[in-house]
């Protein structure tokens, strides 16, 4: 797909600044096409926007069509499209993998209508991402197809979802000050003693990890982690040269 570069402009200068809840209210308004009320919903999706204007534009987008309290308050609760913001730009998004995930993290309830599953819930509410352009599809051959975020949508998603979790990507050592209550943490490293040190972390709630080396001890060091890491609800490894699971994994009752 070739994307042709286009000259900074006004709206881009606007898009990066960071604005006051008021402001950024009379802004959210006008993407939406009306005045948003005084519901209790609305007034917490422009404080949870944080001042972007860029954020702004992205949920009005999603709002302008229906402009119910109910759907506000859907919007304002889900985490699917900022949980994205876990994974490295360009990741490719499976659709059926990233429902799984929502549903192990909570982000998707039972419905109650009982006909209607959970990953039906899911696959719902990706199509509707889908429409908005939240994702861009691409096919391979047999209908298989992946899903890819757009740069700022990205961006968009790790601002929101960083209040949430840390993600340590290219570096060589963990911050120097990080809760021991962590519970979401995204790991892409080569550096083995950055893995020997998640093991402190013991409420991990969920673990991204991200692995690219050839490095043997690997399997030593994901042993640790599952001995020690026993909340996980949610575990996503990406190590192309580790060839099996450690049995260890077995101590993660709540996957």
């Amino acid at each position: 797909m070739l994307v042709k570069k286009r000259e900074v402009g006004a709206e881009d200068t606007l898009l990066s600044l960071k604005l006051p809840f008021n402001r950024l209210k009379v802004f959210l308004e006008n993407q939406v096409g009306k005045g948003l009320g005084k519901g209790p919903a609305k007034g917490k999706i422009v404080k949870k926007l944080l001042g972007s204007p860029l954020a702004a534009k992205v949920i009005g987008g999603v709002l302008k069509d229906n402009l119910d309290e109910r759907h506000w308050r859907t919007v304002l609760e889900s985490n699917c499209f900022a949980f994205c913001g876990m994974f490295s730009q360009d990741h490719e998004f499976g659709k059926d993998d990233l429902i799984r995930m929502w549903i192990a993290l909570g982000f998707i309830q039972p419905s109650l209508d009982q006909e209607e599953t959970m990953e039906d819930m899911g696959g719902r509410y990706f199509d509707v991402l889908v429409k908005k352009s939240f994702f861009d599809k691409f096919e391979y051959y047999l209908d298989f197809a992946y899903y890819k975020m757009h740069d700022l949508l990205h961006e968009l998603a790790q601002s929101v979802f960083i209040q949430e979790y840390l993600r340590v990507e290219d570096s060589t050592k963990l911050p120097s000050k990080i809760p021991e209550t962590l519970r979401p943490l995204s790991v892409q490293t080569t550096n083995l003693n950055i893995l020997r040190k998640i093991e402190k972390f013991k409420h991990l709630h969920s673990l991204f990890l991200f692995y690219k080396d050839s490095n043997q001890d690997l399997c030593s060091a994901l042993i640790e982690i599952f001995k020690a890491s026993r909340s996980l609800h949610l575990l996503y490894v990406f190590a192309p040269n580790l060839e099996m699971i450690p049995e260890e994994i077995g101590n993660l009752i709540h996957l």
